[in-house]
């Protein structure tokens, strides 16, 4: 805008008039903005702690015979997975828990095209 009619401030948004003397004080906001940063770095150095979750149950619950089809296109796509069965559990809800902790109770869908896409290229299309 060529002649604005009035400046915000980036950091407190105070505003002034556009010609007026725009001088103010932002730091009791830089306080508070310094206490709420200091107060959310404090949460995230808590140990993470698990609570019910029915996805979450149902990740950890998995038998490790329906971890087979997993691991085996998780090693078709280059992971190192023994093929023993109690490692192929555990790379399997490692992945599938990487899943939950970043898309939550979307997991399933994510992974189900995670999955698909790795069928189409590994094995539909071999």
């Amino acid at each position: 805008m060529i002649n604005p009619e009035t400046h915000t401030c980036s950091t407190c948004k105070y505003t002034w008039k556009h010609g007026q003397d725009g001088s103010h004080e932002c730091s009791y906001f830089l306080l508070e903005t310094i206490k709420e940063l200091e107060a959310k770095i404090a949460k995230l150095k808590q140990p993470l702690q698990l609570s019910y979750d029915p996805d979450l149950f149902a990740i950890l619950g998995r038998p490790n015979f329906a971890c087979a089809q997993i691991s085996a296109l998780l090693r078709l796509d280059g992971k190192d997975i023994p093929k023993k069965a109690e490692m192929e559990q555990a790379f399997t809800l490692l992945y599938l828990l990487n899943l939950w902790l970043k898309y939550g109770n979307e997991y399933s869908k994510v992974g189900d095209k995670e999955l698909a896409a790795l069928h189409e290229k590994y094995i539909k299309n071999g």
